[in-house]
This record gives C-alpha cells, structure tokens and sequence, in this order.
C-alpha cells in the first residue's frame, strides 16, 4: 500500500508541475512548450488516476485515507513547484514587436495623461469663472 501511494503521489506532484507549466507556457503563446509539458501531465495523471481508483474502490478504510492523502499533497506540491519553476523558465518571447506595441501604448496613455490633466484645468477654470459670476 505504501508504494502505491508513494507512486501516486510522485505522478501527481509531476503531472501538477507538468500542467502548472503548460499553463503558463499557454499564458505567453509558447506553444511546442505547452504541448510537452501537456504530454507530459496526461501520461503521469494517467497513471495517477488508475492507482487511485483501484485504491479507491477497495474497501479498507486506511488505504483509502493514505490515497486521498497523497492526491491532495502532490496536487498543491506540484501547483507549488511548477509555479516556482515557471517564474524562472517559462518567459515571454523577446521579440521586438511586443516591445513596439508596448512602447506605443505607453506613449499613448502619457498623451491621454496629458490631456486628461488639461482638461481637468480647464473644468477648474471655468468652475472658477462660474464662482465669481455668482459673486
């Protein structure tokens, strides 16, 4: 029982890593990187499911503790480990169009900045005016 339970909860510690990163590598249209590490998820998710439901199924209550156990420890250790590994390795692409695009949005909220402080002078302005007409 023990080694099943060990097997589970290595397969779901690297299908959670494997899917937290396909996941991310989705996020930033990383595609090749996103279809390895889901290839990688299905194929140790599979085997995952198939111990645990024969565990499962039986009818020692232990057994099915310890189970339920290591699916839930290797769903958040694997949901931790991946995203720690992702911030490190799976980066947006470098590539001068995004940082052109980002460059132009940029300038444009500097421009709408701009005119938004203008126009709040202006309002300030004529609420001036309006004040010493009432006057």
């Amino acid at each position: 029982m023990v080694t099943i339970a060990l097997l589970t909860l290595i397969c779901f510690i690297v299908s959670n890593i494997a899917s937290t990163l396909m996941v991310q590598a989705e996020s930033r249209n990383r595609a090749v990187m996103s279809g390895v590490f889901e290839a990688l998820y299905a194929l140790f998710w599979i085997v995952a499911a198939k111990y645990s439901v024969n565990t499962l199924n039986g009818s020692n209550t232990t057994n099915t503790i310890v189970e339920l156990a290591a699916l839930a420890s290797g769903n958040f250790l694997g949901a931790w480990i991946g995203v720690t590994i992702g911030k490190k390795f799976v980066t947006d692409h470098d590539d001068v169009a995004t940082k052109e695009r980002l460059a132009e949005t940029e300038a444009a909220l500097d421009l709408a900045h701009k005119a938004l402080e203008e126009l709040e002078e202006e309002i300030e302005m004529h609420h001036e005016l309006n004040e010493e007409r009432r006057h």
